[in-house]
């Protein structure tokens, strides 16, 4: 009967420790299936991030080629800019000639004019005698900083010079035109003008001081003293109050 006993608990620890192995051996595959699922969502993240990394260097480049393409037609525009900054320049050059310092006598305009306005032709003048003379340069706003004048830039920096405007840098030629001018000004007549009132050919993008006797003060390569211009099309004449109330 002992052995009987014997035998039967022997059956039952074989039974348990075949459960325990069949047991493990489920545990073990369970745990190689999740490695290998979560090697695979390893590998799966992987190609996507590469997939992304490779979009973003694509990215990247287009959009460095897109820099690069706005820097190219940057350089495009300014070159364009500065071919018809030129084009007027050469124009303005072309259709006036300096008067010659006899033919127009400088003292005697002063004399007629007072306050503010002879203070603002003085100042030209004085600038057109400057030496070394100050040269036109696009864009230029005042001769000590960008070593040289634009015609609207002249043209502010005096009006500024005699309290007229502020901020001389930010006016360019229909800027001016705007501030000064009113309802009126395209049917003024050149006889209609005073000494130190302004010319506009806007076509062209140039302001004048208007002198008297049909002659003009502005720069072209330089400062000069010119008969206004007659083939730039017609002027835009406008009265300046030099003594608003």
């Amino acid at each position: 009967m002992l052995q009987d006993l014997t035998i039967e608990q022997l059956g039952k620890s074989s039974r348990r420790s075949a459960f325990v192995g069949i047991l493990g051996l489920v545990m073990l595959v369970s745990s190689i299936i999740v490695g290998g699922l979560e090697l695979r969502a390893v590998n799966n993240r992987i190609l996507v991030e590469g997939r992304i990394l490779e979009e973003t260097k694509k990215e990247k480049a287009e959009l460095q080629r897109e820099r690069d393409n706005l820097k190219d037609r940057n350089v495009d525009l300014q070159g364009e800019l500065t071919t018809i900054s030129a084009k007027a320049t050469s124009k303005m050059v072309e259709a006036t000639r300096p008067v010659e310092p006899r033919a127009f006598n400088e003292e005697r305009l002063l004399s007629l004019v007072a306050g503010k306005r002879q203070e603002a032709l003085r100042l030209a003048f004085q600038l057109k005698d400057r030496e070394p003379a100050i040269e036109f340069v696009w864009g230029g706003k005042n001769p000590d900083i960008d070593h040289g004048f634009d015609s609207s830039g002249l043209v502010a920096f005096i009006l500024n010079k005699v309290g007229l405007i502020s901020k001389p840098e930010t006016y360019w030629s229909g800027r001016l035109f705007g501030h000064f001018a009113n309802k009126d000004s395209k049917r003024q007549r050149i006889e209609d003008l005073e000494p130190g009132d302004l010319v506009f050919y806007r076509d062209e993008g140039y302001v004048l001081f208007y002198l008297g006797d049909s002659h003009c003060i502005g720069i072209f390569d330089k400062i000069a003293v010119v008969p206004t211009p007659s083939d730039l099309g017609k002027g835009e004449y406008v009265k300046i109050n030099y003594e608003p109330k």
